[in-house]
């Protein structure tokens, strides 16, 4: 502004801003300084992006809630792929029943797929515990002769209007209340 740089009162209480450096004579001076601040800022940059997923990871496994699971265990796994031409909401997310070979840390298990013939590490998030389906055997309560039903009902002497539930009463709306041509026929009075 002006033609020149302004003063500021920062300026006053720590001095002028240090003059900027000289440009450089030739292009292989400007190519060395170049490369080197942006290997020094992509260092930078991919130490504190390790630190902060570091510090992510152990806040999100803290939060981490579920079941333990022990190996020999049977599990689901949550794999939400996606197959060109199919649905993604009628596909099943779920597979299993997988086992769990050892848990490797709190979170942390390490699974054998045998769809996929491999061992694969997984998230605790991403499992749930395999209860197999109930066998018809053991489904099926055991009934004693005492309490079997009889084959054929017996005949009861109330008739099949008293069994019946009470209508409820209806109240017509408050701006109907007044009104006498359909009372009858709408409200049964």
């Amino acid at each position: 502004m002006f033609g020149r740089e302004l003063r500021t009162p920062v300026d006053l209480v720590f001095g002028a801003p240090p003059e900027p450096e000289e440009p450089s004579r030739t292009w292989e001076e400007y190519y060395h300084r170049l490369r080197n601040r942006l290997l020094v800022t992509h260092d930078f940059a991919r130490k504190a992006q390790a630190s902060a997923g570091f510090k992510q990871k152990r806040w999100y496994d803290t939060r981490c809630r579920g079941r333990a699971f022990a190996a020999g265990e049977q599990v689901w796994v949550y794999c939400p792929e996606r197959k060109k031409g199919l649905s993604p909401k009628l596909r099943a997310s779920w597979r299993g029943p997988e086992e769990v070979v050892e848990r490797l840390s709190e979170v942390v298990y390490r699974i054998r797929m045998p769809g996929r013939g491999r061992l694969v590490v997984l998230h605790q998030d991403r499992l749930a515990p395999y209860r197999p389906l109930a066998t018809p055997d053991a489904a099926e309560p055991e009934v004693s002769s005492d309490t079997a039903l009889p084959s054929e009902p017996e005949p009861s002497d109330t008739p099949l209007s008293a069994t019946r539930r009470p209508k409820r009463h209806r109240r017509p709306p408050g701006h109907l209340r007044d009104f006498d041509g359909f009372s009858d026929i709408l409200f049964g009075v």
